[in-house]
């Protein structure tokens, strides 16, 4: 209601009452907003999403595995989700396929398709075909009819989020070992193959430090912290179950030595080199959150405003990756082969994070969530694109400026590596390279005699 209003008198005065306030900065950032009301009014009704599905899974799984503890609130959830495989079925429905040549299912977001190709020419060349969870549970043969209700996908496109993937992964994960969906569910081709994708797309990322663009890779969760703590979620529940009895199907012990290789390796390597000693030798870890500003020296600044949540997922990460979880005493214990270092860097977080959580010295603060385009450098305009249509399907020109609410703009298919560049646009001179480099050297030869 407040956008429908946007421009009427009441709007008017709303900014005139701020600026009495000295706010008036706040009210250029409501004239901003007002500018983009119909793509922020479109954002407003969004279709269901994987990642809430997912999530929504997993509550179920916990309770249904404490169903006597609590058997209410079991109860009240089985009541309002009763048939909880509806969310495989749309996972399989929407999962992206790139190697179909099916409009529904190899159609994605040009920023999804910048990182995860070279996942897919590994997966070319090896002749393997690839289904991926994408976010949205939407495609564009919906978005036709679903829009003109009001009901659309962000920039009617889906795309792929690494972290999304990981929570679908635990997801079926706890859900299966819970007893809550039966083993039989992985039975199904399509669902364990886009089980086994997600893994091998999330182990390959960490080993690749998210393709160099963790804003792409994980555009809707930023914190790369949170993302491995997902990661050691699924093989901490595996390594649990394993410890009781066999896995109840083949694929998930594959997923589970994917994953574990990649969380004991890259993964672990990566937390580590990020971790840093204070003066007292305890250790925290930084995102990003109040450090990107610089002094008038040009140096950093580095407030730490998510140092407090940053240094608690590093810690859980860890935990999950090199300690085991036995049911039956309800205690941890490190494993074996766990490195000394990871001990140590445990102990002094521990030690930081219990002197500063409640010290007031730095802010609770975190990017436990974030839209898309975070700059200009993320508008999806920006990106190689193969296919530019309105959302009824009609192929648009492509001199025709983007429409965020209207058009869609994707990757249809697979490119190949080679075509893949041609579409980036920009002139290259080799002539002008090697006229430089002469310049260079026989500037420098005239120096030096």
């Amino acid at each position: 209601n407040a956008l429908e209003t946007a421009d009427t008198t009441a709007f008017h005065l709303f900014e005139e009452f701020l600026d009495l306030l000295g706010l008036t900065n706040l009210t250029s950032s409501l004239k901003e907003i007002v500018k983009r009301k119909e793509v922020y009014k479109h954002i407003f009704h969004l279709c269901p999403d994987t990642d809430d599905s997912f999530i929504n899974l997993e509550f179920g799984s916990l309770l249904f595995k404490m169903r006597y503890q609590f058997p209410q609130a079991f109860k009240l959830w089985e009541k309002q989700f009763n048939n909880p495989t509806s969310i495989f079925d749309a996972l399989k429905k929407y999962a992206y396929r790139p190697f179909h040549n099916d409009p529904q299912k190899d159609v994605i977001d040009p920023r999804t398709y910048m990182f995860v190709r070279f996942f897919l020419d590994e997966a070319k060349a090896a002749g393997k075909d690839v289904a991926l969870p994408t976010t949205w549970s939407q495609n564009t043969a919906e978005l036709k009819t679903e829009s003109k209700k009001g009901v659309q996908m962000p920039e009617n496109i889906n795309n792929v989020d690494v972290l999304i993937c990981a929570n679908v992964v635990y997801g079926i994960t706890v859900s299966i070992l819970s007893g809550l969906i039966s083993p039989e569910s992985l039975h199904d081709a399509a669902i364990a193959q886009i089980y086994h994708n997600a893994s091998t797309l999330i182990a390959y990322e960490i080993q690749t430090n998210l393709s160099s663009r963790p804003e792409l890779t994980m555009p809707f969760y930023p914190s790369q912290m949170q993302f491995y703590w997902m990661v050691s979620k699924t093989v901490a529940a595996l390594d649990a179950a394993r410890v009781q009895r066999p896995l109840p199907v083949q694929v998930m012990e594959e997923v589970h030595e994917v994953l574990q290789n990649v969380a004991k390796g890259s993964m672990t390597k990566y937390i580590l080199s990020e971790a840093k000693a204070d003066e007292h030798g305890d250790v925290y870890f930084d995102g990003f959150l109040g450090n990107a500003d610089l002094t008038q020296d040009n140096q950093q600044l580095l407030r730490g405003e998510d140092r407090i949540y940053t240094t608690a997922m590093a810690v859980n990460a860890l935990l999950g990756t090199w300690t085991r979880f036995n049911e039956t005493s309800s205690k941890s214990s490190w494993k074996k082969d766990v490195p000394p270092q990871v001990e140590q860097v445990v102990d002094a977080s521990v030690r930081w994070l219990t002197k500063y959580t409640f010290s007031g010295n730095y802010e609770p603060w975190n990017a436990v969530f974030s839209v898309v385009e975070k700059d200009k450098s993320m508008v999806i305009n920006q990106y190689p694109a193969n296919l530019f249509q309105d959302v009824n399907g009609t192929v648009l020109p492509w001199s025709k400026s983007y429409n965020v609410v209207t058009d869609i703009l994707a990757i249809k298919g697979y490119i190949p590596p080679t075509q893949y560049a041609s579409l980036f646009p920009f002139w290259s001179s080799e002539a002008l390279t090697y006229s430089a480099t002469l310049l260079a050297i026989s500037r420098y030869k005239e120096i030096v005699g």
